[in-house]
């Protein structure tokens, strides 16, 4: 069962789905994520893409972030995620969109929404991170100061990972799991953590 680390809802655990049509971010992961960002955060809107149950966009709603959007398509997962919200009573400061990523962000974008920090897991064995990052600076759901983190296996080929207009300045590794972080300027609020990081 995932729980909520810190922040206002600390110690909250959310509802979860049976099996393993969903893959919800590690607690590693994310304390390793939320440590990064650290108070960064506060203030800032998210697009939380292929959300699941919720781990990480609720993560960032109890630790300050302005508003996040939730995007996913699986109709369980979508479920789970808005009971999780309801739990939480954290409805105000966030909003679920049950739709495919993509038409999701051609959406968005198209109404002219744009996010501080987009984080994307995509499902390991379908994961396009390039075509990823270029649909985000097609829609527009990305400004010139956005950052992306990209959850991916330790398989993805490197080679294919960035995308023209963007600069991978950082990629931090636990396990089986990488974070690779974008930006098309150098974000002065994660400058210190700039680098290649291995852990096991």
């Amino acid at each position: 069962m995932i729980r909520i680390i810190a922040g206002i809802y600390r110690g909250r655990r959310l509802q979860s789905l049976p099996g393993t049509a969903v893959r919800p971010t590690s607690d590693r992961v994310r304390t390793a994520l939320f440590n990064i960002l650290g108070q960064w955060l506060e203030g800032k809107r998210v697009l939380d893409l292929y959300a699941g149950i919720g781990g990480v966009g609720l993560e960032c709603a109890s630790r300050g972030a302005a508003h996040v959007t939730m995007v996913e398509h699986a109709a369980d997962a979508a479920r789970c995620l808005k009971s999780n919200i309801a739990l939480l009573d954290a409805g105000d400061r966030t909003r679920v969109v049950a739709d495919d990523v993509f038409a999701a962000c051609e959406r968005l974008g198209a109404q002219g929404t744009t996010f501080d920090l987009i984080y994307a897991d995509q499902p390991y064995r379908d994961a396009a991170p390039r075509t990823l990052l270029a649909h985000l600076a097609r829609t527009g759901v990305a400004h010139a100061d956005t950052i992306v983190i990209i959850e991916h296996a330790e398989w993805t080929d490197e080679t294919t990972i960035a995308a023209s207009g963007w600069e991978r300045y950082r990629r931090s590794a636990y396990g089986k799991a990488r974070l690779s972080f974008f930006s098309r300027t150098q974000p002065a609020a994660t400058g210190a953590h700039e680098g290649t990081q291995e852990e096991s």
